[in-house]
């Protein structure tokens, strides 16, 4: 068994006006379809970004894929790694360019499909085998524009908990996840607690991931942050406290941003030294909940 082609097809996907901290989404999402073909005709199929990058980074990884066993995963792995040594350190953000480990995980997908339906095994055989037979999912709600949609808008408290009334009617779903950032943070407390008021205590509030901008005198170790941070208003109240995870490393989004501008891999590296050594920030896990502010206050614990 063999992989005898590796095909990348863009899609796009039409997409409402919802709402995020960045604007308003564009009308389409893009994607990629990754196809992995073996020499005795079957496919596996995958997805990952979409836009151009992705299409050339899997164009230049098809001679490393191309004649191999498709069950060796890890030596392609190592091998893609290896043909990428520009690679940014750091997390799915900046994987959007396709770059190591999303690559890999791109074409490792499809090559896991194939395996399957050569083999008549279903891919979590391929992965040590099955604990459940159904997964239940939330429902990701977004503030949105009125659009060319069954959804209608959804700019006020009492609009969005009617686009959850919604979800969970058609697919049963319990657990709503909102996405912040648009409205005043006044109206998004009220939002979650209005969506509590509805559907009861399953809805926990909490935070996906943020990332908070703090300005300091000096440089700050992992050490000096074990016992946790408070961010407190300027008069003194205490707003939340984190509890700090680990050392978060560079990633091209956050070091464009530090360098006034977009940040090349290859240049990546070299500009690591501007960084303090490469050290981004650190990951940090809310204790409480709380709305931060500019100009709050941070405090080392």
């Amino acid at each position: 068994m063999r992989i005898a082609n590796l095909r990348a097809t863009p899609v796009a996907i039409g997409d409402p006006p919802l709402r995020s901290a960045f604007g308003l989404h564009a009308p389409f999402a893009l994607r990629t379809i990754v196809e992995v073909e073996l020499d005795d005709g079957n496919v596996g199929i995958g997805e990952t970004y979409g836009g151009e990058a992705p299409l050339r980074a899997l164009e230049r990884a098809r001679p490393a894929v191309v004649g191999r066993d498709p069950w060796q995963l890890t030596p392609l792995r190592i091998e893609l790694e290896r043909l990428d040594g520009n690679r940014p350190a750091g997390f799915a953000w900046e994987s959007r360019a396709l770059a190591g480990p999303a690559l890999f995980s791109a074409i490792e997908v499809a090559c896991l499909d194939a395996i399957g339906r050569a083999s008549g095994r279903p891919v979590a055989d391929l992965l040590g085998g099955r604990v459940r037979d159904r997964v239940p999912f939330a429902a990701y709600l977004f503030f949105k524009e009125a659009g060319d949609d069954e959804w209608g808008q959804a700019l006020t408290p009492e609009e969005l908990v009617k686009q959850a009334e919604k979800f969970a009617e058609l697919f049963g779903m319990p657990v709503f996840k909102v996405k912040g950032g648009v409205l005043e943070p006044d109206l998004e407390v009220a939002t979650v607690k209005l969506m509590r008021e509805r559907f009861g205590p399953r809805m926990q509030i909490g935070c996906a991931g943020e990332n908070i901008v703090v300005e300091t005198d000096g440089r700050l170790t992992l050490d000096d942050l074990r016992a946790g941070l408070a961010i407190r208003a300027p008069d003194g109240a205490e707003r939340a406290r984190l509890q700090v995870l680990d050392v978060a490393h560079p990633c091209r989004p956050f070091t464009g941003w530090a360098l006034g501008g977009r940040v090349e891999s290859e240049v990546l590296k070299a500009h690591l030294q501007f960084l303090e050594g490469g050290t981004r920030g650190f990951y940090c896990l809310g204790v409480g909940t709380g709305i931060v502010s500019l100009g709050d206050r941070v405090v080392v614990l």
